[in-house]
């Protein structure tokens, strides 16, 4: 049963750790179980040790600092991603407005940022399993008034009014619905039987 168990976990912990460091956690939980097993039985120890896949995700974690790093670090690369989608917009602005189709080419630049951005952030959430929200929307507020600054047509009276905060709101819901969302699958995901190598 427990040699089942760490075939199991080395199957999905992968090449996702070097080959030192997993052999080294291997042993650590094999010891861990067979310790626990003494007092109980090993389909105790096992089930109470948790599922290969989750056990596996926190390994890797542990290991590339997710666990212990600051929500500021690990959403700092959303904001990068964040100003990157922004430029790769726009060529595809600048189509729509050279065949006279301003109005739309903003619409078609709001939804394709927002998908964009959603991808990432959701990328993001599943492979540190931490709750980003608060940092991020932090991020958020900070880039919103610089571009709102610098490119709205109103510029300050836009962020004094009711629209720049209804926007702000429906980030906050979008933030928390996605960050509670993505912990909820991955979490299920992590209680998926892996079959050993």
């Amino acid at each position: 049963m427990i040699e089942a168990y760490v075939r199991s976990l080395d199957a999905a912990i992968g090449d996702r750790l070097p080959a030192d460091v997993k052999a080294q956690r291997l042993r650590e939980a094999e010891g861990h179980l067979r310790t626990s097993a003494a007092e109980l039985n090993q389909s105790e120890a096992v089930r109470r040790y948790g599922p290969a896949r989750g056990v596996a995700n926190a390994m890797v974690r542990v290991h590339r600092g997710y666990a212990t790093a600051s929500t500021w670090r690990l959403s700092l690369p959303l904001v990068v991603g964040a100003i990157l989608c922004y430029l790769i917009q726009f060529p595809l602005i600048s189509l729509w407005i050279h065949i006279g189709e301003t109005e739309r080419a903003f619409v078609y630049q709001a939804w394709l940022f927002a998908a964009l951005y959603w991808l990432q952030f959701i990328a993001r959430v599943a492979q540190t399993r931490r709750w980003l929200v608060s940092s991020i929307l932090v991020w958020h507020f900070g880039l919103a008034i610089l571009a709102t600054c610098l490119f709205h047509p109103s510029g300050v009276r836009y962020l004094l009014g009711s629209g720049f905060l209804l926007s702000m709101v429906r980030a906050g819901i979008f933030y928390l619905g996605t960050n509670a969302l993505t912990l909820g699958v991955t979490t299920l995901a992590d209680r998926r039987r892996v079959r050993p190598a």
